[in-house]
């Protein structure tokens, strides 16, 4: 059992723990109680359901004790949550925000014991709990978990060299989120932040893929001379498409980028649920606890549709009529908006919002490289 205390009051602070310590027994000796004079340290440390039980004071120094629980409850839907105060008129305020008890001071201990058998009757049995190892990594899965236990060790055993190999990837991502997370203590930003390191690094690799398919464009009429002239004689096709590339420098694996996505988002998916806690939300989509959970209200989907489609709307700008950007038809745009929508629909949280972010990039991305290709064209025209 962990408990917090958050009190500015030092006398108040340690009768709480003397009450607390008493119930000792109550607890099977596993007990951790980790003491913070205002909301702002309390959660320094916070992550989600680090702590099972959280008694607070409303008045406090700096952010007060509605604030604090505010944004505890962006991540964390379960810790029971108990005020302690001087004043009754936070109280609708409290169980707002599903607050397990609101007492007023000066509490009585009879009344903190109780409240303390009640939390633990509706706390699991942390004492109930498994150890699965995995290379040099101990995994504590409580039996309140054992129908999702059952799965993993399944999908380990059926998957145990592919698992292997992606193991150091996924390990690697994890320890970025969780960089990230420390910094923005919000795993939904931490994933925006990988996705932008991601798009970034490959960056070069898509600026020289533009250019392949430029010049692919550019010879678009030699190539279909060439396929008129060998329409019936595949090797010759084959053969003399291959020479046309080789001379006018033209690579092959234009969608490279976009086959690296499929791998580093199901390397995600595994780095979210080793890390974020199933009940880990975020401010980015503050209505849903889990970002292993589908956005039920699908805003997310929505917006990053609307955002993939605006990348084949460039071409119908007046300020990029210079490059005579190969624009789409509309039903190679509906397909998309279909294949999209069936994806993007069925995802995670965690992975919707990097698919988002990594679209929004792309969008940008694609923006100012026809921005200035335009202005270039423009000068030498």
């Amino acid at each position: 059992m962990h408990i917090a205390i958050v009190d500015g009051n030092t006398n108040d602070t340690e009768k709480l723990l003397d009450i607390i310590h008493s119930c000792q027994g109550l607890f099977h000796n596993n007990l951790q109680v980790d003491s913070f004079a205002t909301g702002e340290s309390l959660l320094q440390v916070y992550k989600p359901r680090k702590f099972d039980i959280i008694f607070l004071d409303v008045h406090l120094e700096g952010i007060n004790g509605i604030e604090t629980v505010e944004r505890i409850r962006m991540q964390d839907k379960v810790s029971k949550i108990v005020f302690l105060t001087d004043s009754p008129e936070y109280a609708i305020t409290a169980f707002r925000l599903r607050a397990f008890h609101y007492l007023l001071k000066p509490f009585q201990e009879d009344e903190i014991q109780s409240l303390l058998y009640e939390c633990t009757a509706q706390l699991p049995d942390t004492r109930q709990y498994i150890l699965v190892k995995e290379g040099h990594f101990e995994k504590k899965i409580f039996c309140r978990d054992i129908d999702y236990l059952w799965l993993w060790i399944f999908q380990i055993s059926q998957n145990k060299e592919r698992k292997c190999s992606m193991s150091i990837f996924v390990k690697l991502l994890e320890n970025v989120i969780m960089h990230f997370y420390n910094i923005t203590n919000d795993y939904g930003i931490a994933i925006v932040c990988i996705t932008v390191l991601v798009k970034v690094i490959l960056l070069p690799l898509n600026i020289k893929q533009r250019k392949q398919m430029e010049k692919q464009s550019a010879l678009s009429e030699q190539v279909e001379d060439i396929k008129r002239r060998c329409k019936n004689d595949n090797e010759r096709l084959n053969k003399e498409l291959s020479e046309l590339y080789a001379k006018n420098g033209v690579g092959m694996g234009t969608c490279l980028t976009t086959l690296i996505q499929f791998p580093m988002m199901i390397c995600l998916y595994n780095a979210i649920k080793m890390i974020a806690d199933t009940t880990c939300g975020t401010i980015l989509i503050p209505w849903i606890s889990s970002l292993l959970l589908r956005d039920p209200y699908y805003v997310l989907p929505i917006v990053t549709i609307i955002i993939q489609i605006l990348p084949q709307l460039y071409p119908y700008l007046s300020m990029f009529k210079v490059l005579n950007l190969q624009k789409q038809s509309k039903g190679v745009m509906v397909s998309m908006m279909i294949m999209s929508s069936v994806f993007i629909f069925t995802i995670p949280s965690g992975i919707g919002i990097y698919y988002f972010a990594s679209s929004l990039f792309t969008a940008v991305e694609q923006f100012v490289i026809n921005f200035y290709a335009s202005k270039r064209l423009a000068i030498e025209n």
